[in-house]
């Protein structure tokens, strides 16, 4: 009898007029105010009084009841914690699982009782859903990372294809893959392919201007009109096309179609000798030396040769 009830159960027994009647008789009232005195004396008390031991079992049937009904009933939540609760719930619906599980600790914070274990069980999951996440899409991040690695080696050993090289180049860049070996191999081998191209193109032209001269010194022409005029050599477009397209093998940044592009005009022969114009008939005289049906080229040549 000397435990002390819990507030919400006082209340419950304050307001039953069962309770009030029966701790409002006589007998009742005056062993109350002995058991305040000294609480030893209960056994005393309901063992000398058959009446008084009915009316103590009696009020203390009813406080059990009171106690019973008090646990079961579903405490009051703070607005705070089921605000949490509904923001946790929409953030996970968004597979936002960070913010969610950060709404339920919110919501631990005031929540109590089923609320809390509710709380509890949302963030266990939205913790494991956030984690079998990051697992995949550092699986997926590693698969890409080996297919781009691998694309790098395929691309070095097809010795011929430039613009996958350059692809394979701009992807590694693009993933991050800036101290992989592969990479620095990939790039010099780009300007490698890039020297060797516009070589072959070069002995191309001089083969041509070779023949050229060739024709002309068998048609009699002059020195003129056997080889282009300097003038004709578009030099701008032979330095602008292989600066660009040495700068995107060597800053991958910049997408690689812009070095692909650049390459290609350069293969394309937009910086090539102009075709020899058919040289006109000229009066008997003696031809000037074969060097200079060449001018124009060794003008050109180090345009495209400055790799430095």
């Amino acid at each position: 009898m000397a435990t002390a009830l819990k507030p919400t159960v006082a209340d419950s027994l304050l307001s039953d007029e069962g309770v009030l009647s029966l701790m409002g008789q006589p007998k009742m009232v005056e062993a109350i105010r002995a058991l305040k005195d000294d609480a030893m004396k209960y056994s005393a008390l309901v063992s000398s009084d058959p009446e008084l031991a009915q009316m103590m079992a009696a009020l203390q049937k009813r406080m059990g009841e009171a106690e019973e009904h008090d646990d079961r009933r579903a405490p009051e939540q703070p607005s705070d914690a089921m605000s949490a609760r509904e923001a946790a719930l929409a953030r996970a619906q968004d597979g936002e699982w960070a913010r969610a599980i950060a709404e339920c600790d919110r919501g631990l914070r005031t929540a109590s009782g089923e609320l809390a274990r509710e709380l509890h069980a949302l963030k266990t999951r939205y913790s494991a859903r956030r984690d079998d996440e990051a697992a995949a899409q550092a699986d997926e991040a590693a698969r890409v990372r080996a297919l781009a690695q691998q694309e790098l080696a395929d691309a070095i050993d097809a010795k011929t294809d430039v613009h996958r090289l350059q692809e394979a180049i701009a992807t590694a860049r693009a993933l991050g893959l800036h101290a992989e070996p592969l990479l620095g191999r990939a790039q010099r081998q780009l300007i490698q392919r890039l020297e060797q191209t516009s070589g072959e193109r070069m002995r191309q032209m001089r083969e041509t201007a070779r023949l050229a001269a060739v024709r002309a010194a068998s048609t009699g022409a002059t020195a003129s009109d056997r080889a282009p005029a300097p003038a004709q050599v578009d030099e701008g477009v032979a330095r602008g096309a292989m600066d660009e397209a040495r700068g995107a093998a060597a800053d991958a940044e910049r997408p690689a179609s812009q070095a692909g592009a650049a390459f290609g005009r350069l293969a394309a022969g937009k910086a090539a000798v102009p075709p020899v114009r058919e040289p006109a008939r000229a009066p008997a005289a003696a031809p000037p030396p074969v060097d200079a049906e060449l001018r124009a080229l060794v003008l050109a040549a180090p345009m495209l040769f400055e790799l430095d």
